[in-house]
């Protein structure tokens, strides 16, 4: 939600001028599109031929839940192609593209609910930053990410029955 209005207008701006110079030689090169709120989406998966359909999914971006680096990062890295076996003489060049307004507002970790024996692995959305210990915790609904926060949804619910994992890597 942080992106409403200006930010988003120019972050907007700036990723359509990225992609606007790669258009004569989207034959060649592969780009793909991975946006982020509290889930994550790949709105186009690494390819050719994408200087239309990234286009219209950059249009499409609205500006809504928290700020899931985390995730966003290992999506977009999963998208690259496994290159160990060819020579470094011959692997192509392969970059991720970070566009964000700021530090994370959310993180995945595993969580208890109170009562439940059930491990739930969850995004979870702090009202400040990751690193603030005294915020309160909300959960995003959706069917990215085992059933939690997707940034179509990004519906919230007071979790403060949540208590962290102490195995967990969040």
């Amino acid at each position: 939600g942080s992106m409403s209005g200006t930010p988003l207008a120019n972050l907007k701006d700036a990723a359509r001028s990225f992609i606007d110079y790669y258009q004569d030689t989207q034959d060649k090169d592969r780009i793909g599109l991975v946006s982020f709120a509290t889930g994550v989406r790949v709105n186009y998966a690494l390819n050719h031929n994408f200087y239309t359909p990234i286009g219209t999914a950059i249009n499409a971006l609205s500006a809504i839940g928290a700020t899931n680096i985390e995730d966003a990062l290992s999506q977009a890295g999963a998208q690259f192609v496994d290159q160990t076996p060819v020579p470094a003489a011959n692997r192509k060049q392969q970059y991720i593209v970070f566009f964000t307004d700021g530090r994370p507002t959310a993180f995945r970790s595993k969580f208890w609910r109170s009562g439940s024996t059930t491990l739930y692995d969850a995004v979870v959305c702090v009202t400040g930053n990751c690193d603030s210990s005294s915020d309160s915790l909300y959960l995003g609904e959706g069917p990215t990410h085992g059933g939690w926060g997707h940034t179509d949804t990004e519906t919230w619910y007071d979790t403060s029955t949540l208590r962290p994992d102490p195995t967990g890597d969040g």
